[in-house]
């Protein structure tokens, strides 16, 4: 069986969108700049556009798609669309680690969550998140039964 990630819009928003926003208001800092002939308020813009540009494309580098197969995990650059395999075999452990929720002035909108870390064979980790991912259960559940499938047939051999 076959499970493919599936976003939160939220997430994309808050990776994509808000650097976005951020870059157009520094061009129309630049603008406005340009208008008023004011050359430090065109110098800072400029700085102010390539900063958000960098960190649109950081943002965007780290979002992937993850596609559980039967013996891998498929982790898919949403940016690159590069494919990185990780054969299920290759994870050494896995463990939950509790992200504290964050609190507003209007109360603490959410009280926390568990994210699933998989240690692989490299000393790397894959973090995978409820915050990204809307089918984190699914996901989750499939890994440990294809990871559970796969011991049986090794130990059988």
């Amino acid at each position: 069986m076959t499970i493919v990630s599936k976003f939160h819009t939220l997430y994309l928003i808050r990776k994509a969108i808000g650097p976005t926003l951020f870059a157009f208001l520094s061009l129309l800092f630049l603008y406005q700049g340009f208008s008023l002939n004011n050359f430090f308020q065109i110098k800072i813009s400029i700085f102010l556009f390539l900063v958000c540009i960098s960190f649109s494309i950081i943002n965007l580098k780290s979002i992937y798609k993850l596609v559980i197969e039967e013996s891998s995990i498929v982790k898919i650059s949403i940016f690159y669309g590069v494919k990185k395999y990780i054969a299920l075999s290759s994870i050494k452990a896995s463990h939950l680690d509790y992200i504290q929720g964050v609190a507003t002035e209007a109360g603490q909108i959410n009280p926390g969550y568990y994210e699933c870390v998989l240690i692989l064979e490299n000393d790397k980790k894959l973090i995978i998140s409820p915050e990204k991912f809307k089918n984190y259960s699914e996901i989750i559940k499939a890994i440990s039964h294809n990871r559970t499938k796969l011991n049986n047939l090794q130990g059988s051999s």
